[in-house]
């Protein structure tokens, strides 16, 4: 029997979203109490390495470091997607954690309406191009 198929026995189902919280909380932790810029184990981004242009998650480690400190406009002076991103992974485990713990069944995201979608890939591109551009208002977008 491979590994894909073999289901966990009712009593461990609890493991895997807590193992997963668990490494989730402390990937957080070590985010928040990070020393900007000092011997810290996060790589630069690629894209940026390579092309010398910020993709759209291009600072969202810093947006994240500043919105557990408390300061919003900070994180969102980094990255506009900080708050939307970490709701996502939030809300996804959850989704898949709380059946697994005894909680209640939340609605899956591919729910939500395709143009849901649409508009945020939509929003992600304009954002992305728009904090690449050499234009005064625009280039404040830049991390």
């Amino acid at each position: 029997m491979s590994l894909a198929t073999t289901s966990l026995e009712p009593s461990k189902q609890w493991l895997a979203p807590v193992a997963t919280g668990a490494g989730g909380l402390a990937s957080l932790l070590y985010v928040r109490f990070l020393s900007a810029g000092k011997n810290n184990i996060i790589p630069p981004c690629g894209f940026h390495v390579l092309t010398g242009k910020w993709c759209p998650g291009c600072g969202l480690t810093r947006g994240t470091r500043a919105l557990m400190q408390g300061h919003v406009m900070q994180a969102l002076g980094f990255n506009l997607f900080t708050p939307v991103v970490l709701g996502l992974f939030i809300y996804v485990w959850l989704s898949w954690a709380s059946p697994r713990v005894g909680g209640p069944t939340l609605p899956l995201l591919r729910a939500a309406p395709p143009v849901t979608w649409k508009i945020l890939g939509a929003a992600v591109l304009i954002f992305t191009i728009a904090r690449n551009l050499p234009i005064a208002p625009l280039n404040a977008l830049a991390p």
